[in-house]
């Protein structure tokens, strides 16, 4: 079961979020199926990063969802990020605006670290 915790809505009014992360410079391109990456220089060049979210292991994941079934809900729940989620390429980075803690990313309410 997949809890879906937003809900999207066409309107003509911007969202007062959109607005403090400055969209006003941003511009729209389209976005086509399986092309989620991040474009970013390395090494003065442009490249192509896939999108990788570090999710957690079988075990994290059992508990996560005993805990969700408990308390009904996902707050409350500590992750460990070292022992809880499966391994990621040593040049694996967090999405930006990712929130971390004494140094590691935060999951999201789902468990994932985008």
């Amino acid at each position: 079961m997949h809890l879906q915790l937003f809900q999207v809505v066409a309107t003509e009014n911007v969202n007062p979020v959109a607005l403090e992360a400055n969209i006003d410079c941003a511009f729209a391109t389209e976005k086509l199926d399986g092309t989620c990456c991040y474009v970013a220089l390395y090494q003065g060049q442009p490249y192509l990063w896939a999108r990788l979210d570090r999710k957690p292991n079988k075990q994290a994941e059992k508990r996560f969802k005993k805990h969700q079934h408990t308390h009904k809900n996902y707050k409350d729940f500590s992750w460990n990020v070292e022992e809880d989620f499966k391994t990621v390429p040593e040049t694996w980075i967090p999405a930006h605006r990712v929130k971390h803690h004494n140094g590691h990313p935060i999951p999201d309410q789902l468990g994932h670290i985008p």
